[in-house]
């Protein structure tokens, strides 16, 4: 399948029937036809979807004496909110890192941690309200270098400028501009 689709066209490809639910791309001329950027269901499947709304938090297991390094990095020097009240007081076992309204990093002190490798962790993206120039300037003065600069890498919501860090416990955090 070569052909463009609209909002609310049906269509077939090698791995099934699907409907689309709102726009999207098709890769052209693959022999596969697999969509892009956009959700799909199978047809009959409609009342079965889980409809995700967003991400609402990631987990990450830090050293056991992490949690100090963790506040510095994420609330001092990154100036995410930290929630450490319940962790504190021995009521939760992790602290977090407060993204937004809607989402969190579970920063959990174990005994058990073993640094990421490239093999079971890359990244995961926040994406910021900030131009990277001021990304840039505000990360030099906290003294937190930069890992890599990306002037348009793919994302959820398209294609911006990001910078990539890396916390005190190996773990690579971009942050992207807003699309």
């Amino acid at each position: 399948m070569s052909r463009s689709h609209t909002k609310n066209d049906d269509f077939v490809s090698n791995r099934g029937s699907f409907v689309k639910i709102g726009t999207t791309n098709i890769r052209r001329g693959t022999g596969d036809d697999q969509p892009t950027a956009r959700r799909f269901l199978r047809l009959g499947d409609e009342d079965r979807c889980v409809k995700a709304r967003h991400l609402d938090h990631v987990n990450l297991r830090i050293p056991a004496d992490g949690a100090d390094a963790a506040r510095t990095f994420y609330g001092d020097r990154l100036d995410f909110g930290i929630e450490d009240t319940l962790y504190e007081t021995g009521e939760k076992p992790f602290l977090d890192a407060r993204l937004s309204a809607t989402a969190v990093v579970h920063l959990w002190p174990t005994d058990e941690f073993e640094p990421p490798t490239a093999t079971n962790f890359n990244h995961f993206c926040v994406v910021v309200e900030e131009s990277v120039e001021t990304i840039r300037e505000r990360l030099d003065e906290e003294g937190v270098e930069i890992d890599d600069e990306l002037a348009a890498p793919r994302g959820a919501t398209g294609e911006a400028p990001s910078i990539y860090v890396v916390d005190p416990f190996g773990y690579r955090i971009e942050l992207k501009e807003r699309v």
